[in-house]
């Protein structure tokens, strides 16, 4: 029996792309001193999940209507990791000396969860979420000023398994009108309200959960007293024509290892599949190269969309790591490949090795790709597909439609993703035809770039194509707020667990994060120094 992949349309997964199927690929701040981090033992061996609790809270389903009183199960994980145990009186004294030097001593961080990767054990210990930020941040500060920091992360409704409803259809069209970033948000600030309304809240997130960590201190700086956003994009975008220009440059991107010889080998490759599937004879030979089931399903416009439209290798360009070891795991890996098999005039058969290479890689077991548009929206349209979720988020809020059209950098076949594309399956998944009034909507609500929140430290990366919708010096935030751009830094790649090979941009991102965080919390630094001096003495 042959075994057969669905090639469903790109339609913009933001955080780390960590998917199994072709869904959608979602004031600079002074660096003090490289001393702050020094103390913590980068040796001593990860956490186990063991001090990690799985835990559950009764929240509202609707926020908004006072006499609903529905309730569901939120997902949260909580661990006392850096919260110390007090055993005998020396310790105590230990705790009553550090007392004096802090303006508090217990502090909460909330890692807020978003549409993915699914919230585990983990998001507490060694994971993409908030490792390099908050985790590093709470063993700093709990290791260096003896202090308590408690470690929530709350996960998003409806994803993973805080599903509001309790059947196998949990994403019917019906339902999912409870989903938004609203109802989010207030999901967030209910519990903390609930759980430590007393205590000095630091916000933490990534990508849309930077976005939304952000918006927590917006909407309710009453309850938090500080946030930090990495690689949030906080300008609602309905054509994000910017993303793929951002991915062709950095294909071209030397620092990344790039080079416009392999910019030339995508944008010629694509050019030549763009001419040869406008002639029926060459399809056989696209269908053997491509491995796809139906010769015949080129014949379909819309078909040929998928198979261009987001490039015929399906990759991680955003999340690229400089120090991965898999073959093709990053630009320099993917570049290197493609532009010593390249020949001139026929670039796209490197394009198809490497596309059918990196199939037999993963873990996809089908012996063939399906292009099908009506089966894409076929499957789009289930009430039991979880991708629904994120996909009703774009239609109704947030947009961020990776297009590539034509007279635009777009490294993939251009004009083979036009918005259109996006847009019907709004149309035909949810009913939703007012997209770019719900974009519009979300910028009035939040402000975009406008965002008037205080106390907000956001963090981007130079080369993260989600920059362009992001606070940058190009677009600084309001209110002299502090933001810091990280040279040469793919999607929040600083947020993502430490390690040896990080460079030192990344390293200093995470310095920035943890010496603004113990500005605002009142921290001393240089007190603390002159304090270790002359205790040496």
């Amino acid at each position: 029996m042959q075994l057969k992949q669905y090639a469903v349309v790109f339609i913009a997964l933001l955080f780390g792309l960590e998917t199994t199927i072709a869904i959608p690929r979602f004031r600079a701040v002074e660096v003090l001193s490289s001393r702050s981090l020094s103390s913590i033992d980068d040796t001593k061996p990860l956490p186990t999940t063991s001090d990690v609790q799985e835990l559950y809270f009764t929240q509202y389903l609707d926020h908004f209507q006072h006499q609903d009183t529905r309730t569901w199960q939120q997902r949260y994980f909580y661990s006392d990791r850096y919260v110390r145990k007090y055993d005998d009186d020396s310790v105590k004294e230990t705790r009553r000396q550090a007392k004096m030097e802090a303006d508090a001593a217990e502090y909460t961080f909330l890692c807020v969860g978003g549409e993915g990767p699914p919230l585990d054990a983990s998001v507490l210990i060694d994971s993409v979420h908030c490792s390099g930020d908050m985790l590093y941040t709470a063993q700093y500060l709990h290791e260096t000023w003896n202090v308590n920091i408690h470690l929530y992360a709350l996960e998003h409704r409806f994803y993973g398994t805080s599903q509001p409803f309790s059947d196998n259809y949990y994403y019917t069209n019906d339902k999912l009108r409870y989903l938004s970033s609203d109802q989010a948000l207030h999901d967030a600030a209910y519990f903390l309200q609930q759980q430590m309304p007393n205590a000095t809240v630091v916000t933490f997130g990534a990508s849309y959960p930077g976005y939304l960590s952000a918006l927590l201190r917006l909407k309710f700086p009453h309850l938090v007293s500080a946030a930090v956003s990495s690689s949030a994009p906080v300008q609602a975008t309905l054509n994000m024509i910017s993303y793929n220009d951002a991915v062709g440059a950095n294909l071209q991107n030397e620092q990344l290892g790039g080079s416009s010889a392999c910019y030339d080998v995508f944008v010629e490759g694509h050019a030549q599949l763009n001419h040869l599937v406008l002639q029926p004879d060459y399809h056989g030979l696209l269908a053997t190269e491509f491995q796809l089931c139906d010769v015949d399903s080129l014949l379909e416009t819309k078909n040929v969309q998928l198979f261009l439209g987001d490039g015929v290798i399906q990759w991680d360009v955003q999340g690229n790591d400089p120090a991965c070891t898999d073959e093709f795991c990053n630009i320099a890996k993917v570049c290197d490949v493609l532009v010593s098999r390249a020949v001139q005039g026929a670039e796209w058969s490197a394009l198809a090795w490497l596309s059918r290479t990196m199939r037999l890689q993963s873990s996809r077991e089908s012996d063939c790709i399906v292009l099908d548009w009506n089966e894409t929206l076929h499957q789009l349209s289930q009430p039991d597909e979880d991708w629904r979720s994120w996909l009703w988020q774009t239609c109704t809020e947030v947009g961020y439609y990776q297009t590539c059209l034509p007279d635009t950098k777009c490294p993939y076949g251009r004009g083979w993703h036009p918005l259109e594309q996006d847009l019907e399956i709004c149309r035909v998944a949810f009913n939703i035809t007012n997209v770019g009034d719900n974009v519009d909507a979300t910028n009035n609500r939040y402000g975009g770039y406008d965002m008037s929140a205080t106390r907000v430290l956001s963090v981007t990366g130079t080369e993260d194509p989600w920059t362009t919708l992001a606070f940058r010096p190009e677009h600084p935030p309001p209110n002299h707020q502090p933001f810091h751009s990280v040279p040469g830094a793919s999607h929040h790649y600083w947020t993502h667990p430490p390690k040896g090979t990080d460079d030192i941009h990344i390293q200093r991102a995470r310095q920035v994060i943890l010496e603004q965080v113990m500005n605002w919390l009142g921290f001393d630094m240089k007190r603390k120094e002159d304090s270790a001096v002359a205790t040496e003495r």
